[in-house]
């Protein structure tokens, strides 16, 4: 039977404030995962998630300075069961995982913190900066299998009829292409060429282009205007791209994950940085409140000294 000292009230409301901090993470990442693309309103949705995550981190550090190892235990241990519970699109086997590997990373960092705090004769934020990155590592590291699985999901679910590429992600691409070799085709004519006489001629020189790329180009009747061309160029294209992708599909996931994980990773200097001046504004907060203080202890350390 576990057997420790009575947390105090003030103690057990910061963990409190802790374990909420980690469901509301979870939940926000899960919810922004949910309409995950490369878009410029993804990126503005990621910004709750850091957040959350410096706020969480911030107070998993003030919990581990304040509690014995075995509350800390408990407390990561709910803080794990917690951060599994909005991702219900996991199977069973992938939430165990995800919170098995959730608590032995939260634990992990308590003991950081914990060390970090003895090894230092006074007390800073900039000192936990290396917490701050190992816990935007871990949550890189539970980010990837939370990809890897959603993407698998969605790729080879049977209601989705195997894997397409969205024609809003192509059509752009070709709509640019088909404007840029329509102006090129007006120069060479002298200028002003009607666009029902121009648009056939545009599809036949991109058709052969394409072709000759290897793509079967199956087009039927004529296109009376360039946004017709684009139109029925991308339709043609894409279940040629269709099938040149499926047998690649088992990768999809993969890459997926790993674009994402090497983008974050490459901002973990710059997220310790952030992290560290979040911990200093919480405890200096915490200070004014009254929920914490310092406290001037003696103690032996080392020293080089002759012998």
């Amino acid at each position: 039977m576990i057997k420790f000292e009575r947390p105090s009230p003030k103690l057990l409301a910061l963990s409190l404030v802790f374990l909420s901090s980690s469901f509301a993470f979870a939940f926000t990442l899960e919810r922004s995962l949910s309409t995950f693309n490369f878009s410029k309103e993804a990126l503005f949705s990621t910004i709750p998630v850091l957040l959350l995550l410096f706020l969480t981190t911030a107070l998993l550090i003030t919990v581990a300075l304040l509690s014995e190892r075995k509350f800390s235990v408990l407390t990561v241990l709910a803080a794990a069961f917690l951060f599994v519970l909005p991702f219900t699109s996991l199977s069973i086997f992938l939430r165990v995982l995800v919170a098995l590997v959730a608590f032995l990373g939260l634990f992990g960092l308590s003991l950081q913190a914990q060390g970090t705090h003895e090894a230092y004769t006074g007390f800073s934020a900039s000192y936990f900066k290396g917490v701050m990155r190992n816990f935007f590592l871990l949550f890189i590291f539970i980010l990837g299998i939370i990809l890897y699985s959603s993407t698998s999901q969605a790729l080879f679910r049977p209601a989705n009829g195997g894997f397409e590429i969205p024609e809003e992600t192509l059509e752009p691409v070709v709509a640019k292409v088909v404007e840029a070799v329509g102006g090129i085709i007006r120069q060479q004519a002298g200028g002003r060429v009607p666009e029902r006489e121009l648009a056939p001629y545009v599809e036949e020189q991109l058709a052969q282009f394409l072709a000759q790329m290897g793509f079967a180009m199956k087009l039927k009747g004529q296109p009376k205007s360039l946004g017709e061309v684009t139109t029925r160029l991308t339709k043609s294209l894409k279940a040629d791209l269709d099938e040149v992708v499926a047998p690649f599909m088992v990768y999809i996931p993969f890459l997926i994950a790993g674009i994402v994980a090497i983008t974050f990773f490459s901002l973990s200097p710059f997220i310790a940085l952030l992290g560290g001046l979040t911990f200093a504004f919480i405890y200096r907060f915490l200070i004014l409140v009254r929920v914490l203080k310092f406290e001037e202890v003696e103690r032996k350390v080392k020293r080089l000294a002759l012998a």
